[in-house]
């Protein structure tokens, strides 16, 4: 940061350019983009991309859940604070009009991910209302989707990954072997919101039973999915997939020794770690990965309030479809930033 001194305008006070950096940092969004409006060093200061940086790492601190919301949709689009839902209020819409189909897809560093449509995406920052539109290959209302958004840091790059099913028969299981026409495909896309591209992943050894977010931990976007067998293997594996952004790989980490397919569970975070709801018939037990990537499933149900748990994501079962779309594209939890959707050196993370 600069070392000069700054004179702020109509004052007799003398400050630093970092000490009015360290003040503004820790102010809540929408009051810097009032801030911006007082002069111009302000204005620069608020621009400045490692500004912009360095709020964002002080929202996305997770002892600041007051900065930390649920966007919900539809049929308005509805923000809630954590500390107090009581505390809402509603957004105008980024466009004019939003189809009976729009979906709140995901979130990452205050951008939410929209669709709309059957290829119509939109990237938008609801704080500084900023919105960016891109097209995404066609899909039918039909298929089962799972999507993820999140930021390589590798590549200064934000990528949005969607994967759709396909299918003619029951979800999760192969084509019986007496039905002449069956079906089951599924393909795996990662959009670059930096070079403006869709890339094909070739390798998918998995079967998605259900439409879902990805739920975001390490910077990366997680779900539960079936591995793939082939020939006459009959088994039918629960994995936690994720998708390695910066290899653009779908990859593994171990999973709780109870999680087979016949369990009924709540897959989330919980103060910034993977969690798990598992829902037996005599109570329900909260699992936390205590080390990310590693054999650490530990239940921590006696030292929460299980009746008081919530964790950010979608639960097992069979997907309920509404007239205005699936309930697991409905809400989003997300933090208010500065960032942009437009790119450029202000899109950061």
């Amino acid at each position: 940061m600069a070392k000069s001194v700054k004179e702020l305008p109509n004052s007799g006070m003398h400050l630093s350019y970092e000490i009015i950096f360290m003040i503004l940092v820790r102010l809540p969004t929408k009051s810097l983009l009032k801030m911006k409006r007082v002069c111009s060093q302000w204005r620069s200061i608020i621009s400045d991309p490692r500004f912009i940086k360095a709020h964002l790492d002080a929202v996305n601190d997770e002892r600041n859940n007051h900065l930390t919301r649920y966007l919900h949709w539809p049929p308005l689009m509805r923000s809630i604070g954590l500390e107090d839902e009581d505390q809402g209020y509603e957004y105008t819409f980024p466009v004019t009009k939003f189809s009976d189909n729009a979906e709140i897809l995901g979130s990452c560093n205050g951008l939410i991910l929209l669709g709309d449509d059957d290829r119509t995406y939109y990237l938008w920052n609801p704080s500084t209302r900023l919105l960016r539109k891109f097209d995404g290959p066609s899909l039918f209302r039909g298929e089962f989707r799972n999507f993820g958004f999140g930021y390589d840091s590798t590549t200064s790059a934000y990528k949005v990954v969607r994967i759709v099913r396909v299918t003619s028969h029951k979800v999760g299981l192969r084509p019986p072997e007496n039905k002449k026409y069956c079906y089951d495909a599924t393909s795996a896309n990662v959009y670059n919101c930096k070079t403006n591209r869709w890339k094909k992943i070739e390798d998918f050894p998995y079967v998605i039973f259900e439409n879902s977010q990805g739920v975001v931990v390490n910077g990366v976007p997680h779900w539960v999915m079936f591995r793939d067998h082939h020939g006459e293997d009959d088994a039918i594996d629960l994995v936690i997939v994720y998708f390695d952004l910066a290899e653009e790989k779908f990859k593994e980490i171990p999973n709780p020794n109870w999680l087979v397919h016949s369990s009924s569970f709540e897959f989330g975070v919980l103060d910034g770690r993977l969690c798990f709801i598992h829902q037996t018939k005599r109570q329900n037990e909260v699992w936390v990965m205590q080390e990310y990537g590693q054999d650490s499933w530990t239940d921590i149900s006696s030292e929460v309030d299980i009746d008081s748990v919530c964790i950010t994501g979608w639960k097992s079962g069979n997907t309920v479809m509404y007239s205005r779309g699936p309930k697991f594209f409905d809400a989003v939890r997300y933090v208010e930033s500065l960032v942009s959707p437009h790119g450029g050196s202000d899109m950061i993370g």
